[in-house]
């Protein structure tokens, strides 16, 4: 007796991931069973449904065991998620649930994820609507969202991935711009008050507001103030109250989101409902402390740039910078 092509052993059928479904043998050859193919039935393991984001159900049981090993029918198994994919895709959510397994996940670096039977996801609780907020809390907000992304486009840029780093740098960017936005409408509005200029060593100018609590660093200021410095008729001992040097540079450390911040949307809805007239009453602190004229071979580079005549024999390197610490 000859085996047909149709008939295989128990492992040739798990090679191609069937097994017999039945106790009924087709035929017995040199001591080894052989069963038909109407006789067997898709089946796989645990590890082999989880390769294909499936596993079984919590009251399915096996329907073969061979080697140790139990495998489940197509029909008893169920699809699962990771988190992320629940969240973003699914929109579901997967809190207070228990993953059903482990899974490795070769896109995340090689890493293993817990999976989630996607029959428990619930629902996504809907986010609440953008609304207003207290003006300079929305300020605050925005601020300290802007120097994360600071550091995130820093971070993207080293590691080579230049996709997300130029993403980030055009979110600070914007971050920014807001920012300044609600600083020019709470200085207007008399919520917060300039306090004065401070020049670093490294050429960068802030301008500084406080007010309600808060203090802020922009580079725009109040344009009447800059005129009185720069007049003719300036005071050096008036400009010397309003301007202040110091050495190094400023460097603000990003921090970690904390309970006191507002959400980013609502700082975002607040501040983008501000009207912009494009900052007529301010200047840019960078138009008149970075924009230095080449010195004469014999003078020093820095000495009739700076308002406090601070200067510095010290080669300039205002081209190198861009804006990034503070």
């Amino acid at each position: 007796m000859t085996a047909e092509h149709s008939q295989k052993t128990i492992k040739q059928w798990l090679k191609i991931n069937r097994v017999p479904k039945t106790d009924q043998i087709a035929a017995i050859y040199r001591g080894r069973e052989y069963y038909l193919v109407e006789q067997t039935i898709e089946a796989r393991t645990v590890e082999q449904w989880l390769r294909e984001w499936m596993h079984p159900l919590q009251e399915a049981s096996p329907i073969f065991s061979f080697e140790s090993n139990d495998y489940f029918a197509r029909d008893h198994v169920e699809a699962i998620t990771t988190r992320t994919h629940a969240n973003r895709s699914l929109r579901k959510s997967v809190s207070g649930l228990s993953p059903c397994a482990v899974r490795y996940v070769k896109p995340r670096g090689g890493q293993f994820c817990e999976v989630y039977r996607v029959s428990e996801l619930k629902p996504l609780r809907p986010k609440p609507a953008a609304k207003e907020i207290d003006l300079l809390l929305a300020i605050w907000t925005i601020n300290r969202a802007a120097k994360r992304m600071r550091d995130l486009a820093k971070n993207y840029y080293l590691k080579g991935v230049y996709g997300l780093a130029t993403k980030r740098k055009e979110q600070k960017d914007h971050f920014y711009d807001l920012k300044d936005r609600g600083i020019v409408a709470a200085y207007r509005q008399g919520i917060i008050q300039f306090v004065e200029i401070v020049e670093y060593e490294n050429g960068t100018a802030l301008a500084v507001y406080q007010g309600g609590g808060y203090y802020f660093h922009s580079f725009l200021v109040p344009s009447q103030i800059l005129a009185s410095l720069f007049s003719d008729d300036a005071d050096s001992v008036a400009a010397s109250s309003v301007v202040r040097y110091e050495e190094g540079e400023l460097l603000i450390e990003a921090k970690p989101k904390s309970k006191n911040e507002g959400r980013r949307i609502d700082a975002i809805a607040t501040l983008q409902k501000l009207p912009f007239d494009g900052f007529q009453d301010f200047d840019d602190l960078r138009d008149h402390f970075f924009k230095r004229t080449p010195a004469d071979e014999n003078e020093p580079s820095c000495a009739s740039n700076s308002i406090l005549g601070e200067g510095s024999d010290q080669e300039d390197e205002w081209d190198t910078f861009e804006g990034e610490l503070w």
